[in-house]
């Protein structure tokens, strides 16, 4: 195996998880500026409740992993996990906490009002910053 310094490690995550939760204002950017065409009419109601519970179980599971990330059976941030043992499961916890993001900048781009992907992207962003890297 090879030996990490913790301090590298502990910058990676940090630069990673910053970029991450960037990246959501980004998409908010987008869906707010118009710069994509957006379709004419939303589509029925089918979709939106598909895609709010794929967003739910993507914030479930991502708060499964972060809480795998700060060691077995322990509450979350009981204790601070080394960044390099931990960071496969942060790394997949981000994803899933940006893929909310995604799907409400999804939900935009079908011509859904701001009270509806709003709250997708806003999950999204207090997801990343509750599992910020320790």
């Amino acid at each position: 195996m090879v030996e990490v310094d913790p301090a590298t490690a502990r910058r990676t995550n940090q630069i990673l998880w910053t970029t991450l939760l960037l990246s959501q204002l980004v998409y908010a950017g987008i869906a707010l500026s118009g710069i994509i065409e957006v379709v004419s009419t939303p589509p029925g109601p089918e979709i939106l409740y598909a895609l709010s519970a794929v967003a739910l179980g993507l914030g479930v599971g991502s708060h499964y992993l972060w809480r795998r990330a700060t060691g077995a059976g322990q509450t979350l941030h009981a204790a601070t996990p080394a960044p390099s043992v931990a960071f496969g499961s942060y790394i997949v916890a981000w994803v899933l906490d940006e893929g909310i993001a995604i799907l409400g900048l999804i939900l935009a781009l079908l011509a859904y009002s701001l009270s509806i992907w709003a709250p997708f992207s806003t999950a999204a962003f207090v997801l990343m910053l509750l599992h910020r890297p320790k």
